[in-house]
């Protein structure tokens, strides 16, 4: 079983082609942002890929006590 690791900035690379196998329009910046703006939170195979993710985003100005998840 995979561990659940965080998933920084510098993954954004990393973790855009989930975004592609999904169907979804986010592109590289769109990840870098949205890491660097929240937290994300992903679990990688044994071949290093990432192959599920988890990002929790900032929702006004109580975070972290406000959050939107996706």
């Amino acid at each position: 079983m995979s561990s659940i690791e965080p998933i920084e900035p510098g993954h954004a690379e990393a973790v855009w082609p989930l975004s592609v196998e999904a169907g979804w329009n986010q592109n590289v910046a769109d990840w870098r942002f949205m890491l660097g703006a929240g937290r994300g939170f992903g679990c990688a195979g044994p071949d290093g890929a990432w192959q599920a993710s988890a990002l929790i985003l900032p929702l006004g100005q109580n975070w972290p006590g406000s959050a939107w998840c996706w």
